[in-house]
């Protein structure tokens, strides 16, 4: 909630028509995260929402800079188990028993992105299609849950090399800056001081690579 108090001052203190302020609400529609395809089947990713304030400086016809402030929440759960395996005796080697696992693992992240765009407006009708494009910088925070469990019988887990990292429910955070270029399309409608401006943005974020795709509801005034 702190964010929207320096826009609310601006929009106090400014001009009519030079600076125009607001919330932009909306639904990703691509998945939060790279997609790992098959080498995590047992993957999911929630991340449904987007929400913020948003500040337009308007320049002269028809171009401004946008500035938004969007919070996004998302969840990424994957789990995978394993059969227990027994590699066969060699000419010198005793067999070697793999036990059966199960691991999992939750990631719940809290990401700001803040894009810096600039405007265009065609027109001057109360229906204005509108361009956008300039870049995202993104701050992610993550808290990670991860655990791993030995399946098999006592035996086999306590003589597996891996037996210290069984049984074991671990917790981890880390953040993550990234940067990338944003571009959007949408069309703004005018209702006397308020502005409804339905549009898609397209963001492209790197460190992991991930393309992002948002439905975008804007409400200015």
């Amino acid at each position: 909630m702190r964010l929207f108090i320096p826009f609310l001052l601006l929009a106090a203190v400014a001009p009519a028509q030079v600076i125009s302020v607001g919330v932009k609400a909306g639904i990703p529609a691509t998945n939060a995260l790279p997609d790992y395809g098959a080498y995590y089947p047992g993957m999911i990713d929630t991340g449904r929402w987007t929400i913020g304030p948003t500040i337009e400086f308007h320049l002269f016809s028809g171009l401004s800079i946008e500035v938004d402030a969007l919070y996004r929440g998302y969840r990424q759960d994957e789990s995978f188990a394993s059969g227990e395996t027994t590699i066969p005796a060699g000419p010198s080697t005793a067999p070697i028993t793999y036990p059966a696992i199960s691991f999992s693992n939750q990631t719940s992240t809290k990401a700001w992105d803040v894009p810096m765009l600039l405007k265009y407006r065609f027109g001057t009708r109360r229906f204005r299609p509108f361009v956008d494009a300039g870049a995202t910088f993104s701050h992610t925070s993550s808290d990670v849950t991860s655990s791993i469990v030995c399946l098999s019988s006592e035996t086999v887990c306590g003589t597996s090399n891996f037996q210290p990292y069984y049984n074991q429910l671990n917790h981890s955070t880390f953040t993550m800056n990234t940067f990338g270029p944003t571009a959007g399309v949408g069309v703004e409608y005018k209702i006397g001081k308020f502005k409804l401006a339905p549009e898609v943005r397209f963001t492209h974020l790197s460190n992991p690579t991930r393309n992002l795709a948002t439905v975008l509801l804007g409400f200015t005034f």
